[in-house]
């Protein structure tokens, strides 16, 4: 997420949704979330 922006950038994103800097770190296009009994995977890629 956002691996070529830098970090003051960044984080200033981050800050504007009420996000942890440190929530996402890492560089992955797919993401399981669960709901309830159900689960969902994202794969943006």
């Amino acid at each position: 997420m956002a691996t070529n922006a830098d970090r003051p950038t960044f984080n200033a994103w981050l800050d504007e949704r009420f996000l942890s800097h440190d929530a996402f770190d890492w560089a992955l296009n797919a993401v399981v979330v669960k709901s309830g009994s159900q689960t969902i995977l994202i794969d943006s890629g």
